[in-house]
């Protein structure tokens, strides 16, 4: 499979970092920053990733804790209803 970029001045659509096209072929001065940009967008996926358990796990909480009070509002309920006759 060719593959193919298109330039804009001196970015480069296809890797998006500055570039020089020299004899049809991309000569890239962006690597180290392309590097330090994917160890940053996995350090914050890690990071979302954690956030994402953390928030299922409150949800799940927050559903056993409405379970329970409505159990708790139910008994009440039948109780009063009971005491009344």
């Amino acid at each position: 499979m060719k593959k193919w970029s298109a330039t804009f001045g001196d970015r480069c659509i296809t890797c998006k970092v500055e570039n020089l096209h020299r004899e049809g072929k991309a000569v890239y001065l962006g690597v180290f920053d392309l590097n330090q940009r994917l160890e940053q967008t996995r350090k914050i996926l890690r990071e979302k990733q954690h956030l994402k358990k953390l928030i299922e796990e409150d949800i799940l909480d927050l559903e056993k804790d409405v379970k329970e009070l409505e159990a708790m509002t139910a008994k009440q309920e039948k109780y009063a209803t009971s005491a009344q006759r």
